[in-house]
């Protein structure tokens, strides 16, 4: 990929995963509290909708009282890497 230090240029890879049509599949399971269900989510990501260079928003905060607080809308919100 490069030398130590370097600048990162995914464009081979970019090349890759559009002449293959790659997909990125993503399963989140967790377990309802009440009922003790497990719940899954999946999403598929293709190639064109990857970023590079991105980090998903922290969708897990604190209220003034302490307790956690979970913004579904930040789930799917990307903020560039510094």
């Amino acid at each position: 990929l490069g030398k130590a230090g370097s600048q990162w240029d995914g464009r081979a890879i970019i090349e890759f995963l559009a002449e293959t049509e790659m997909e990125i599949v993503v399963m989140l399971e967790g377990i309802e509290p009440i009922g003790s269900c497990t719940i899954q989510a999946r999403h598929s990501y293709t190639y064109d909708q990857i970023m590079f260079n991105h980090d998903f928003k922290d969708p897990v905060s604190r209220d003034p009282d302490g307790r956690c607080v979970v913004n579904i809308e930040a789930m799917n919100q990307t903020v560039p890497l510094e």
